[in-house]
């Protein structure tokens, strides 16, 4: 089952990356000015899996080839699109320009960090990039800033739609749900600064855990944790 939910996000993820040549603009405003320190990016490569192509090649396979298919055809298009890149970043690397450096084969991409005048060389030589995604910093107060309500679990307005997000579109979530996966049986944990449980979308999907009593200040699963019911 999972198995099979996993090959399906693959295939249903893949057109939502949408890649054009690199913007020199973009890039060099992403840029720090007069900075030699080392600055987070992903690289995009411009060949991306085809959706259509994964789908005509697996149609008839069991999910176990189905999967190794898709898996296999990805690493050998990161592969063979990445060699000429991997090389040159390789090199800075031993020259100490570039450093964690790590290929995500999924989409196609390598996420490193690199000194700025890599960057440059990298969107000035290498057209089979498609797009250079520069990290910035943003900080803590400032995505939290819900005027307290996630911190403070405080329930958004009951005029809250059930209009789907446009992220949810894009990677093209209702096609999946289309398909009868909606989740069912599986449990997703998230570690992060906070989260609204009582959220319209998932205040009816928290896991709450039947071996422990609420806020009675016991362990009462003995698994180390006091009121550990719902985390």
């Amino acid at each position: 089952m999972l198995k099979n939910q996993r090959i399906l996000l693959v295939l249903l993820l893949l057109p939502a990356i949408t890649l054009s040549a690199v913007n020199t603009t973009a890039v060099n405003e992403a840029l720090p000015v007069d900075s030699d320190d080392f600055v987070r990016l992903s690289i995009y490569m411009e060949r991306q899996g085809s959706l259509d192509y994964l789908l005509a090649e697996t149609s008839d396979m069991n999910k176990a080839d189905r999967r190794a298919f898709v898996i296999n055809h990805l690493k050998d298009l990161a592969a063979e699109s990445q060699a000429q890149v991997m090389s040159f970043l390789q090199q800075r690397r031993a020259e100490g320009l570039v450093k964690d450096m790590h290929i995500i084969w999924l989409v196609n991409s390598i996420a490193l960090q690199a000194k700025p005048q890599v960057i440059k060389e990298l969107k000035e030589n290498f057209p089979e990039i498609g797009h250079i995604h520069i990290e910035q910093s943003v900080p803590t107060e400032q995505l939290m800033d819900d005027n307290g309500s996630t911190r403070n679990m405080i329930p958004l307005s009951s005029s809250v739609t059930d209009e789907i997000s446009w992220g949810v579109q894009n990677i093209n979530a209702p096609a999946v749900w289309a398909m009868g996966y909606q989740g069912q049986g599986v449990i997703v944990a998230n570690l992060d600064t906070g989260t609204n449980y009582n959220h319209p979308d998932l205040q009816d999907h928290i896991w709450v855990n039947e071996d422990e009593i609420p806020n009675n200040g016991i362990d009462d699963d003995n698994n180390g944790y006091v009121d550990d019911w719902r985390r």
